[in-house]
């Protein structure tokens, strides 16, 4: 019952139910008229998109010029980086295509809901951004949840979505931003529920980071947010929270906008920030004598925060700024151990893939990914793919084609398949020795890997021998004091101490 948080009961016999009430906090009314319990379902159902809003806390060390990464708020990079990857993505009438496709089978039995995929199909330009998010539809909860979830797969098919109404709130704040050019700072407010623990780790990190991951709706009216924040507290086993955010409307770098004259539903005095807004932490502390909702002063991060610079400096250099797109998300999966998120991504997008070119990008990621779960028999598979269709594509002396043939050659010494392994490191070795000099570097690494499968084959005179032709060429491309020498004239020493 863990996962439920609310029940409801539909009966005539109301005192029948009475007793129950008393003795299951979660059962929060007995209803005896279909009108009062829908409008209770709803308020619940809105209730729980509030407060399941996804936020990360980071510490930020004063004047600190490097921070562990690896001890950050995972989905606090996630989402930085998976915003710089959508606004950068073309998306055109096809993905709107393959995400009501998507929804169709997600609402096959919700006549309800299959009548807003309809008219997303064929009415999405005909609406704005804002309007369709805060339409009372799928999209909004549909939207949050995979971004506090991470479900990769549904946020790649919203991606079209994400990156329109991300550039529809900047678009707003450069409006009003002209607009309003008397009031330097202003306050909005938010009421929702947060978890204990989320609670202790916001307490544990006095003047550090919040990032709220999602799109984020403030009010305007404390009172009205006070009374949500009091609401949840009543209705369930969350610690009611509200939100005190200042704004310096003078900080340009985190868009946000009053939605009331645009929004689906007029004359509300909603801001609606875009995703990643990033906050500093204030002051914690009760917001009256009853001690039953929590006041969380924010202000608004500024571009010339010298903490938050270096930080975002730090993650753009570690993760991947090279690569593109989607294959800079991977990277940064895979060095965090996020296997299986990385996997998810890469079957996706080999699905999705159009070209050959593609399809064998996809499919060695795939296999490095398989490599580093150590599941080594579904690597090889991946990587016999990504050979097949690189042979068929490419030179036959592209380093690509070499590059392939030496990881499946690694993976199937991994696998102690030391005649495959060699045939393999052979091949990768003969594209090489047809294009490159004598002394490259990459040569030597293939004269390292066949040596060090044939010490593992008990074969130490052609072990010795291509050993001692890899350590020749790095001996004249390396300092003498670089340390994979030394470590190779050890692996040379074991050879000739075996023969």
């Amino acid at each position: 019952m863990s996962q439920v948080s609310t029940i409801y009961i539909f009966c005539q016999d109301q005192a029948r139910h009475e007793q129950g009430a008393k003795q299951w906090p979660k059962l929060k009314g007995v209803f005896t008229d279909i009108t009062p319990i829908c409008k209770a379902l709803q308020q619940a159902a809105q209730e729980c998109d509030q407060n399941m809003i996804s936020a990360s806390f980071v510490t930020v060390n004063s004047g600190s010029t490097k921070q562990n990464l690896n001890q950050l708020d995972s989905s606090f990079m996630y989402t930085q980086i998976m915003k710089e990857i959508l606004l950068k993505i073309d998306f055109n009438q096809q993905h709107i295509k393959e995400f009501t496709m998507h929804c169709r089978d997600i609402f096959a039995n919700n006549p309800f809901e299959l009548q807003y995929v309809k008219k997303l199909e064929h009415e999405y330009f005909k609406h704005i951004p804002v309007w369709w998010y805060t339409n009372q539809c799928f999209l909004y909860s549909m939207l949050n949840r995979s971004l506090r979830m991470m479900e990769i797969d549904l946020i790649i098919s919203m991606g079209f979505f994400i990156r329109d109404l991300y550039n529809h709130i900047v678009q707003l704040h450069k409006e009003q931003c002209v607009e309003n050019t008397h009031e330097k700072f202003f306050t909005v407010y938010r009421g929702q529920g947060l978890s204990q623990d989320d609670l202790d780790r916001m307490m544990k990190t006095p003047g550090g980071l919040l990032s709220f991951n999602n799109f984020l709706s403030t009010s305007i009216d404390r009172q009205i947010s006070l009374n949500f924040a009091r609401q949840t507290t009543e209705t369930s086993n969350l610690v009611g929270i509200l939100f005190v955010m200042r704004i310096d409307s003078s900080i340009l770098s985190t868009p946000y906008a009053n939605v009331r004259d645009v929004s689906y539903l007029k004359g509300e005095e909603e801001i609606l920030f875009s995703m990643n807004s990033i906050f500093r932490i204030g002051s914690i502390k009760y917001t009256d004598e009853n001690n039953c909702v929590w006041q969380v002063e924010l202000t608004l991060y500024s571009d010339n925060d010298p903490d938050l610079n270096i930080l975002t400096e730090q993650i753009r250099k570690a993760t991947y700024p090279e690569k593109k797109e989607w294959d800079r998300l991977d990277h940064l999966l895979i060095k965090l151990g996020q296997f299986n998120k990385a996997q998810e991504v890469y079957e996706i997008l080999f699905e999705q893939a159009k070209t050959d070119s593609e399809k064998a990008l996809m499919s060695h990621m795939l296999d490095w990914v398989k490599r580093n779960q150590g599941e080594y028999k579904d690597a090889i598979t991946y990587y016999k793919k990504s050979i097949k269709i690189k042979e068929k594509i490419l030179s036959p002396t592209d380093l690509s084609l070499a590059a392939s043939y030496n990881n499946i050659g690694s993976v199937y010494n991994k696998m102690d398949g030391y005649s495959n392994s060699l045939s393999s490191h052979q091949k990768s070795l003969e594209i090489k020795q047809k294009i490159l000099p004598s002394n490259h570097l990459d040569l030597g690494t293939s004269y390292n890997k066949i040596g060090s499968v044939y010490a593992n084959m008990g074969d130490s005179p052609n072990a010795l021998s291509f050993l001692e032709k890899a350590l020749a060429i790095w001996q004249k491309s390396l300092p003498s004091t670089h340390p994979l020498l030394k470590t190779r004239m050890n692996n040379i020493y074991y050879v000739k101490k075996n023969m």
